[in-house]
């Protein structure tokens, strides 16, 4: 018969990536009781001393000023006290004159309009007497007239 050739055995990839693992580790192998890298963080804070503080002295603090107190200083040596007042607010050109600006008058939507003639409706309803009905719609009429005039101005 033949001569049997001796096989070599070859190591499968868990074995290969074991050894790797082992040798690329060296010291800083995990504790065996470790099973997570949190639970080696704990083990490794418990028997490790803790480490002591640095003291230094403590250096004087230096005071910032911000960009908008830097601009404030300024102001105060180009105008002086007199024309800078921080605590008011934003003005614009109109009111440092001092003119007042008026609002235009709003008019009356026609859903208040219409409010307002159903209310002058039903107080007619109320009273009885068509001469009282016909006086009270010339009131009502007039009040509208007015409350127009006013709108429109």
């Amino acid at each position: 018969m033949a001569d049997a050739k001796p096989s070599l055995t070859r190591d499968g990839t868990m074995q290969v990536t074991a050894k790797e693992g082992a040798a690329l580790l060296g010291k800083h192998k995990p504790d065996d009781d470790a099973a997570t890298r949190g639970q080696q963080k704990k083990i490794d804070e418990i028997t490790t001393p803790p480490k002591k503080a640095k003291t230094s002295p403590k250096k004087p603090g230096i005071k910032k000023t911000s960009t908008i107190q830097k601009t404030a200083d300024e102001a105060k040596l180009i105008y002086g006290d007199k024309a800078l007042n921080l605590n008011s607010g934003r003005q614009t050109r109109a009111q440092a004159r001092g003119d007042v600006y008026k609002p235009p008058m709003k008019k009356a939507g026609t859903m208040v309009r219409t409010a307002k003639e159903g209310k002058a409706f039903l107080k007619r309803g109320k009273k009885a007497g068509k001469g009282a009905k016909k006086d009270e719609e010339k009131k009502a009429d007039a009040e509208n007239d007015k409350e127009e005039e006013k709108d429109a101005e």
